[in-house]
């Protein structure tokens, strides 16, 4: 039988007093008001990490033949997510990692792009790349 985990913000209270040796017959309002107040903190600051759907801009990049490294536009940190549109259809492009880029034998070889290499530069760089692999194949892509 399986039990979805999803506990009662009570229990959990409950469990966070218990670990710290605190009895229920010893928990006054000021634990509760604190307890509360602590799980704001935390709550506000799991939605703190990662990226902020407002910071996100959409940014096209006409597709030439053969050239494989593009600019993102002024202020860009990184590429959030990506798909290469031929033919008017959407196909996702995956991130790799610089180690995966490098790993790549044949860096020429051309072909319709499944794959990006975001370059974020180095410090004090503020022009951020990002190259396709297979190197397009074609012009006028997206």
């Amino acid at each position: 039988m399986a039990r979805d985990f999803n506990p009662q913000f009570a229990e959990i209270l409950s469990e966070a007093f218990s670990r710290a040796e605190i009895r229920p017959i010893n928990v006054t309002q000021e634990h509760i008001d604190e307890a509360l107040r602590s799980a704001n903190y935390v709550l506000t600051e799991f939605s703190n990490r990662g990226v902020n759907q407002y910071q996100l801009v959409e940014q096209d990049i006409d597709i030439e033949a053969d050239t494989a490294t593009y600019d993102l536009m002024a202020g860009a940190l990184d590429v959030w997510h990506a798909v290469y549109r031929r033919d008017n259809a959407d196909t996702p492009i995956w991130p790799m990692s610089r180690s995966d880029y490098h790993s790549i034998p044949n860096k020429d070889a051309t072909g319709r792009p499944n794959r990006y290499f975001s370059d974020r530069g180095k410090e004090g760089n503020t022009t951020r790349t990002v190259t396709l692999w297979p190197v397009p194949d074609r012009t006028g892509d997206t």
